[in-house]
C-alpha cells in the first residue's frame, strides 16, 4: 500500500507539474507530457526489474558475504537509525522477498539456526545491492526528455529514490542484529565443543 501511494503520488505530481507548467507556460503539447510520464514510469520499472535479476542471477554469490568490509554497518549508521526511529516504521515498508524468492525478512523465525541466520544475512545483502544499483541506474531516465526533466522526470526519479532507499536502510538496520545472533550461536557451539573435549 505504501509503495502504491508513493508511485501514484509521483505520477500525479509529474502530470500536474507537466501540464500545469510545461504545457501552460512553455507551450509543450499535453500528449507529449503524458507520454513522457508513462515512458519514465515504464523505464523505472524496467530498470528496477533488470537490476534485480542481474544481482540475483548474474553477480557472483561470494560477494553476498556479511563479512565483506563493504557490508559492514558503522556505528554512526546505527545511531542515525535510532534517531529516525526506524524500528517504529520499518514494517510499513513492503517486503518482496517472501514473494520473489520465498524468504521472509519481516521477522527472524529461528535465532538458533546458523544456516537460517546466514541465509537471512545474505538476503539482506541481496536486497541492499539490488536497491542501491536501482538508484544508480535510474539516472538513465534523465535522458528521456531534457525539456521535461524538472517537471516530469525528476519527481518520478525522486519517488523511485525513496522507494529504494527505505529498504536499504532497513537491511542495514537489521544486519547488526543478525550478526549478534550468529556470534551467539558460534559461542554456544564453541562452548559445547570444549565440553565435549573435556568429557572425552
Amino acid at each position: 500500500m505504501l509503495y502504491l501511494i508513493l508511485i501514484s503520488f509521483g505520477i500525479i505530481l509529474s502530470l500536474s507539474l507537466g501540464l500545469g507548467i510545461s504545457t501552460a507556460i512553455f507551450g509543450i503539447e499535453w500528449w507529449y507530457v503524458v507520454l513522457t510520464v508513462l515512458l519514465t514510469f515504464i523505464a523505472l520499472v524496467a530498470i528496477n526489474s533488470v537490476v534485480a535479476l542481474f544481482v540475483r542471477y548474474v553477480m557472483p554469490k561470494k560477494y553476498f558475504n556479511a563479512n565483506f568490509k563493504i557490508h559492514k554497518v558503522h556505528k554512526w549508521e546505527i545511531r542515525f537509525f535510532k534517531k529516525i526511529q526506524i524500528n517504529k516504521w520499518k514494517d510499513l515498508v513492503p517486503e518482496a522477498g517472501r514473494v520473489l524468492v520465498g524468504f521472509d525478512k519481516t521477522k527472524v523465525a529461528n535465532k538458533e539456526d546458523e544456516t537460517y541466520i546466514n541465509k537471512f544475512l545474505s538476503e539482506t545483502i541481496y536486497a541492499e545491492t539490488m536497491h542501491f544499483w536501482s538508484i544508480i541506474f535510474a539516472g538513465f531516465v534523465f535522458f528521456i526528455s531534457p525539456q521535461l526533466l524538472l517537471t516530469v522526470v525528476l519527481p518520478q526519479f525522486v519517488i523511485n529514490f525513496v522507494i529504494n532507499l527505505l529498504p536499504i536502510m532497513i537491511q542495514r538496520y537489521n544486519r547488526p542484529r543478525l550478526m549478534v545472533a550468529l556470534e551467539r550461536i558460534n559461542r554456544l557451539k564453541a562452548k559445547k565443543l570444549e565440553k565435549d573435549i573435556e568429557t572425552h
